[in-house]
C-alpha cells in the first residue's frame, strides 16, 4: 500500500511541476502565473491538511 501511495505521490508531483513548467514558459506574466499557481497549492495543502487531520482524530476517538 504505502508503494502504491509513494509512487503515485511521485507520479502527480512530477506532473504538476511539468505542467507548471509549460504554463509558466507559455503565459504572458510568469511571475504572476506563478505566484497564483503557488498560491493555489497552498491553499489545498492547507485545506488537505486540515481535512485529514480531523478524519484522523474522528477515527481515531470513534470507539
Amino acid at each position: 500500500m504505502w508503494l502504491v501511495l509513494s509512487l503515485a505521490a511521485a507520479l502527480i508531483f512530477t506532473a504538476l511541476n511539468l505542467l507548471t513548467r509549460i504554463l509558466a514558459v507559455k503565459s504572458d506574466h510568469p511571475r504572476a502565473f506563478s505566484f497564483v499557481y503557488n498560491s493555489w497549492g497552498v491553499l489545498f495543502a492547507a485545506l488537505a491538511y486540515v481535512v485529514i487531520n480531523h478524519v484522523v482524530f474522528f477515527v481515531t476517538n470513534s470507539k
